[in-house]
């Protein structure tokens, strides 16, 4: 996304967040937003499937995953990965799309209820300028 400012154009970092409702550890329902122009404040909804039905015991796999956004014609199909991390109790999280990919990270905030912050896979600094910004 491009902003104007005094004529220079200053590129804004995509980034969102999603809300999913776990359902049996095999299906993810979410909603999401982001700021993304055409899109912005909507919210939306996303499905994704666990490819492997076998694999239960955690939400860590390979989904099939489809949103279809605001005022588009059809629909987005990809795969979305989800890896628990080692050092914690969060996840990362990889979505390859035709445009790049997206990364984010994500955690349980309730037994059937899983969260996630996101960005465009080729802004891997996004995190430390968001962070930077932070004045408490």
């Amino acid at each position: 996304m491009k902003k104007k400012n005094n004529n220079k154009v200053k590129v804004v970092p995509f980034y969102g967040f999603v809300v999913y409702e776990i359902i049996g550890n095999k299906l993810l329902n979410g909603l999401f937003v982001n700021n993304y122009q055409p899109n912005l404040g909507e919210i939306m909804n996303e499905i994704a499937r666990k490819t492997n039905e076998d694999d239960v015991k955690d939400i860590s796999g390979l989904y099939t995953d489809a949103w279809i956004g605001i005022n588009e014609d059809k629909g987005v199909c990809t795969t979305l990965k989800i890896s628990k991390r080692n050092i914690d109790f969060t996840y990362n999280l990889k979505w390859e799309t035709d445009n790049g990919g997206m990364m984010g990270i994500g955690m349980k905030i309730r037994e059937n209820q899983f969260v996630a912050f996101y960005w465009k896979k080729d802004q891997p600094i996004f995190l430390k300028k968001i962070t930077d910004n932070i004045n408490l």
